[in-house]
């Protein structure tokens, strides 16, 4: 059943980012997971007052001119998944994430805090080494900011284990 739970928001530009987590979040039993043009991201293992799901493009954040990932989810308030599905731009995604990430930290929401980045691809474009060196960089740029910091990417259906701490499927 796809989530319906961000149709009818409007959120006021004048709140805080705090003030849009607190209204914007998923109260239904698709909490656990979130899907755009046939990819998919799963949250498993958790209980669903344990988790937040909130959709960051379009509701969180509305200004199109700004990079932002798609989703976000918070687990026990303090393991923050960034999720982006994506067609086959995985450095793009990369960067979308990046910059949600920044968004969150100058609002005082993410320090310290576990961080994933997780994105869900249609097709691996060819490797070049490209987007080793972002993540690198991603990590070498985030490392004294977070608790910490991992980036995971699979083709069309990423299923995360919280009590593993893992991509399981």
């Amino acid at each position: 059943m796809p989530c319906k739970c961000f149709e009818n928001i409007t959120l006021s530009a004048n709140l805080s980012l705090k003030e849009k987590l607190a209204i914007c979040k998923c109260t239904c039993n698709a909490r656990f997971s979130a899907e755009e043009n046939k990819r998919i991201f799963i949250l498993k293992d958790a209980k669903a007052e344990e988790v937040e799901k909130h959709k960051v493009d379009g509701s969180i954040i509305h200004d199109t001119r700004c990079n932002k990932c798609d989703f976000l989810f918070v687990f026990k308030k303090e393991k923050y998944f960034f999720v982006e599905l994506k067609g086959t731009d995985i450095r793009h995604a990369l960067t979308q994430i990046d910059a949600t990430m920044q968004t969150f930290y100058q609002a005082g929401i993410l320090a310290g805090k576990d961080t994933r980045c997780c994105i869900v691809f249609t097709a691996y474009p060819k490797d070049n080494g490209i987007f080793r060196k972002a993540v690198i960089n991603l990590k070498r740029n985030w490392n004294n900011k977070l608790a910490s910091i991992e980036v995971v990417q699979k083709s069309k259906r990423m299923e995360y284990s919280v009590a593993q701490d893992k991509v399981i499927g």
